[in-house]
């Protein structure tokens, strides 16, 4: 599957906008929207989707 081609990031940011609220009604599995996001995460911040991550396993530098 190819990227989203972007010519700025704000279009990133909506584009990835649209596709956590298809994440979040149901439509798509979460951790594709994961994946997706993993993908971008060069481009837009993270922490704007934070609310997408609150099922995904903790990362091992929590583990003690």
């Amino acid at each position: 599957m190819s990227k989203i081609g972007i010519e700025s990031s704000n279009e990133c940011f909506a584009a990835l906008k649209l596709i956590e609220k298809l994440c979040k009604d149901g439509l798509i599995p979460d951790f594709i929207f994961r994946n997706i996001l993993n993908d971008y995460v060069d481009v837009v911040d993270g922490a704007a989707f934070a609310s997408c991550y609150t099922n995904a396993p903790p990362r091992k530098e929590n583990y003690i």
